[in-house]
């Protein structure tokens, strides 16, 4: 809270941080391996995974959905729909349900906005960045908010005697940051690191990434048209949304996990409880504080 924020800053509480686990179990190569082991059981299981695909539209009858249109580089695609879970953002749900959108829920449609991101992935020739896995950057004058070292979460996740840092920048789609080239994006962050007291001069190669959907933007009354629009995908009897964008709510990983197997369940069942999903990580506490290794 603000009380313990304030005395810590005032070095007047010097008593361990226990917010988070100490200790916590990361797959040896990162967190695609498990997703990689994910998809070699769907495959098996007779299931089929459809990647670089866009939905075009969603072919409704009644209160159903009845079949997704793609576009991969395959081509069009119609793929015929029994049961639906959707992680795709909210908005675009909606209007994929149902283009010319009623006024109101238009209006809630376009005030549910996101926070791009860009990531910065750096190689370095040394060892070590810093004993962090990850830190926060809070100041208006730089641009980039975080700092992560993968090899902090696995050694495995770099060479022997080498290291890696992620910088995350956030942005909005089409601005300056989201336009710019790796090279580009490497001599802006080489000089806020430098305000930092940091270097990457000893670089052996970059890449980067962008994420359109980051983070939801909580405006005032948020609630209210994230609600609205919720209530009208509900309007469909076999169609689900889940996760940080399908539900416009900020939630780690293991939430969203938790909500697709749960999703699952019901989709499997004939039901639907979307009261359920949407409760899922909103505990009051925060959830490493009660991990068993914390």
């Amino acid at each position: 809270n603000l009380g313990d924020v304030a005395l810590r800053l005032a070095h007047l509480r010097k008593t361990p941080v226990r917010t988070y686990a100490r200790r916590y179990r990361y797959p040896k190569l990162g967190m695609g391996q498990l997703y990689e082991h994910m998809a070699r059981d769907i495959r098996a299981l007779g299931g089929t995974i459809l990647t670089s695909a866009s939905v075009g539209a969603l072919e409704t009858r009644g209160d159903r959905v009845i079949a997704l249109h793609i576009d991969s580089p395959a081509g069009h695609e119609r793929i015929p729909v029994g049961e639906m879970l959707s992680t795709i953002p909210l908005p675009e749900l909606c209007r994929a349900l149902n283009p010319d959108l009623p006024p109101a829920i238009d209006r809630s449609a376009r005030a549910l906005r996101f926070r791009a991101l860009v990531f910065l992935n750096v190689m370095l020739r040394r060892r070590d960045f810093s004993e962090n896995t990850w830190m926060y950057v809070a100041s208006k004058e730089l641009s980039m908010s975080r700092i992560q070292e993968p090899k902090r979460r696995s050694a495995s996740m770099a060479p022997v005697g080498r290291t890696s840092v992620m910088l995350e920048i956030p942005c909005s789609v089409g601005d300056a940051t989201w336009r710019a080239t790796t090279d580009d994006l490497v001599q802006r962050m080489k000089g806020e690191l430098r305000e930092l007291g940091c270097s990457i001069d000893d670089m052996l190669g970059a890449f980067s990434v962008r994420v359109a959907h980051g983070y939801p933007i909580y405006h005032l009354a948020y609630e209210a048209d994230r609600s609205a629009l919720l209530s009208y995908v509900a309007e469909w009897q076999n169609v689900r949304t889940a996760g940080r964008q399908g539900l416009f709510r900020y939630v780690f990983m293991d939430a969203a996990m938790q909500m697709g197997v749960i999703a699952a369940d019901q989709m499997a069942a004939g039901a639907r409880d979307a009261a359920r999903l949407d409760a899922i990580g909103r505990a009051r506490h925060v959830v490493e504080s009660r991990a068993v290794t914390a």
